[in-house]
């Protein structure tokens, strides 16, 4: 059953098209960053958010993109006149630091699925499709670290 399902996700994984499929990877770079941020924050923590593998040009396109992506997750208004980067992923990491885990885990989640559907079209529409290329890329990852 888990190996019917293994394939499902492998097929599914080679639909999606290879631009699409580098927004996200760098999606989820960046929600993984964040993710440890809130586990235990650390010094320099932006600069960890630039994946290696991402083209120098890329970096303000991706940068800006974060900046568009995060307001639309913000818990509370305080956070929503900061115009730096850093600043505002700062405010909103510690809205939700506190949050059960799982509320933690979709919002991160979530994120990711804002900053690719941002990279992949330049807007925040068409989320369920995002949402499941997301979901279908960390899903598939996953399963190719337990082989």
């Amino acid at each position: 059953m888990l190996n019917k399902l293994r394939d499902k996700i492998r097929d599914i994984f080679h639909i999606i098209p290879q631009e699409i499929r580098i927004h996200a990877s760098h999606s989820l770079h960046v929600a993984q960053v964040l993710k440890q941020v809130l586990q235990s924050p650390f010094v320099g923590w932006a600069t960890k958010l630039i994946p290696t593998n991402i083209d120098d040009a890329a970096v303000p396109i991706l940068l800006n993109a974060i900046t568009k992506v995060t307001p639309y997750l913000m818990i509370v208004d305080s956070c929503k006149d900061e115009t730096d980067m850093e600043k505002m992923v700062e405010c909103w990491l510690k809205q939700i630091r506190y949050q059960d885990k799982v509320v933690q885990d979709a919002l991160i989640f979530k994120f990711a699925s804002l900053l690719t559907a941002y990279l992949a079209t330049g807007k925040i529409e068409d989320m369920s499709k995002f949402d499941y290329i997301v979901q279908t890329l960390y899903t598939g990852s996953k399963n190719d670290t337990q082989d």
